[in-house]
């Protein structure tokens, strides 16, 4: 009788069951397992949106390709774990549309968040200006004598900067800024400026008019900054000196306010002490006029 040859087929149909089979069932244990992953460091952020949305398209691409592969090998795939791969995919299109959604409305938080902050720095920017300076002069005779205190800034309305004029009176021209008018002594003005950004702010007396008193008047300032009260020097002004520059108040980036007087000058008088005050020093008392800015002379 003659032998007959067999034939020796490795990859056959019971492999190729056995190999889908154990492929169905990781890619089951997967799923199932899929909602409960978590990574090992919490991160937020963006950046981290974005990767997970990366992430969640490739697992989607991947699952297409094994559903695919599933539909191809025939009756062999269980059409209910095709059906559940579906579902699957479809919660996973689900939560990729939220995350996308989040990471939208990250961005759209984040410009807020940015265009709140540039609006805070303005305002900040605007409150840094607000170091207000006050100027008062006093004298007391009949004369009519003026404060000006002149500012190396551009007024819109003329387009240049404000400069000191002798033969015509001279209030505050910017926003903000305020001032006294007193046409006849004894009597006090009044200069404040509101905002101070650094620069130098030169302070003018000026006798605008005798008022038919040919008898000189000595004037006499004070500033307040910062709640102190320093004094100017005291000028004396007459037909033979009408007006005066007394000096420059400067300040500098850190906000400090500093005087520095004219060339000529004479010195600011240290202050007096009152005998009747027994707790310190204090200014004495002010010519006939008015009271200081800020408090005592």
């Amino acid at each position: 009788m003659k032998r007959q040859h067999r034939e020796i087929n490795i990859f056959n149909m019971s492999l190729l069951d056995i190999l889908c089979g154990a492929l169905g069932a990781f890619c089951f244990l997967m799923l199932v397992l899929f909602p409960f992953y978590k990574p090992s460091e919490a991160r937020t952020g963006e950046d981290h949106g974005e990767k997970n949305i990366e992430q969640m398209e490739a697992s989607m691409k991947e699952m297409e390709r094994q559903l695919e592969k599933f539909r191809k090998i025939g009756p062999q795939a269980s059409q209910e774990f095709v059906q559940k791969m579906q579902d699957q995919l479809e919660r996973t299109q689900d939560q990729l549309g939220e995350a996308r959604r989040r990471v939208d409305q990250a961005e759209r938080d984040r410009d807020k968040t940015q265009a709140e902050i540039e609006q805070m720095r303005k305002r900040l920017d605007q409150l840094e200006l607000r170091n207000p300076i006050g100027v008062q002069i006093l004298w007391n005779s009949r004369h009519d004598v003026d404060l000006f205190v002149q500012q190396p800034f551009i007024v819109k309305a003329t387009n240049k900067t404000a400069e000191f004029d002798p033969s015509k009176k001279q209030g505050p021209l910017f926003n903000g800024d305020s001032g006294t008018e007193v046409t006849s002594g004894p009597g006090s003005e009044v200069w404040i400026l509101r905002d101070v950004p650094p620069a130098e702010y030169k302070v003018y007396y000026n006798l605008y008019d005798l008022k038919g008193d040919q008898s000189p008047v000595q004037v006499q300032g004070v500033y307040l900054y910062n709640s102190k009260m320093s004094l100017l020097p005291p000028v004396t002004l007459g037909p033979n000196r009408r007006h005066a520059l007394i000096g420059s108040l400067v300040m500098d980036i850190n906000a400090q306010l500093t005087f520095r007087p004219a060339q000529g000058a004479p010195p600011a008088p240290p202050r007096r002490t009152d005998p009747g005050n027994s707790g310190g020093s204090r200014p004495g008392t002010p010519p006939a006029g008015g009271q200081p800015l800020g408090g005592q002379w």
